[in-house]
């Protein structure tokens, strides 16, 4: 089996007030990001939304998945993370 964790107290300390384009912005360490090519959350207008924000970032859409790509496609997203992680290692 398993089970979901997750920090509780997250939404306690999130700041909605805050700029969330300026903070992905002021990540200084390489920043890949990964969705669900089936996401209505990050569609594809949010998916080019963040490119113009972060034109650095590695990006990755994962087939037949939603919001929730670990638990759609959890051996592609597995597959995608050791691949990203082994290209920054070169």
């Amino acid at each position: 089996g398993w089970t979901w964790k997750f920090d509780a107290f997250i939404w306690t300390r999130f700041d909605a007030k805050l700029d969330q384009a300026e903070l992905l912005r002021s990540i200084t360490a390489p920043l890949s990001l990964v969705r669900g090519k089936d996401s209505v959350l990050v569609d594809d207008k949010a998916w080019a939304y963040l490119d113009t924000i972060r034109p650095d970032a590695e990006r990755h859409s994962i087939d037949g998945a939603q919001h929730h790509v670990m638990l759609d496609q959890p051996l592609k997203f597995v597959e995608v993370v050791k691949a990203q992680l082994e290209q920054w290692s070169d």
